[in-house]
């Protein structure tokens, strides 16, 4: 039914369980694993306008932390059997996510996502309802429930 998995994963504890279904997906399929993160622009905005380490820096720092997510997703994978491409990307998530997804004629995105409190979501939104509007692909939503603290 699946030939390519695409799993995008900003390396948090939401995408790390959704790692699993990732590859319990492709491997159930025989199908390809691509393994995506996305450095935000904004972020990099952000920590630009914050001062002190140059923008070069931050990216470059974003890239490595973004290249261990997606490599600790592709060890894993490849210790199952399964075929699986890498890609560190930078621009706004949710819009790499949906035009990797195409690009790549993936037939399934694998993502997690974390419950947050309403008034989250209506200030900044989520990066999987947005990929979940955007995309033509079928979207496998895993959710993770968010830690309260206290």
């Amino acid at each position: 039914m699946y030939e390519t998995v695409l799993f995008p994963t900003d390396g948090e504890k939401a995408s790390e369980r959704a790692a699993e279904d990732a590859v319990e997906t492709a491997a159930a399929h025989d199908a390809e694993l691509h393994v995506l993160h996305v450095v935000d622009d904004a972020t990099v905005e952000v920590l630009t306008e914050a001062g002190g380490v140059p923008r070069e820096e931050i990216v470059s720092s974003l890239e490595e932390e973004g290249q261990t997510a997606v490599d600790e997703v592709a060890d894993e994978a490849r210790e199952e059997g399964i075929d699986t491409e890498t890609a560190v990307l930078g621009g706004k998530p949710d819009e790499v996510i949906v035009e990797y997804a195409e690009e790549k004629d993936t037939d399934v995105v694998v993502m997690g996502t974390e419950e947050q409190p309403s008034e989250y979501r209506e200030i900044l939104g989520s990066v999987t309802e947005s990929v979940l509007r955007k995309t033509g692909n079928r979207v496998l939503v895993v959710k993770t429930e968010a830690e309260v603290e206290g």
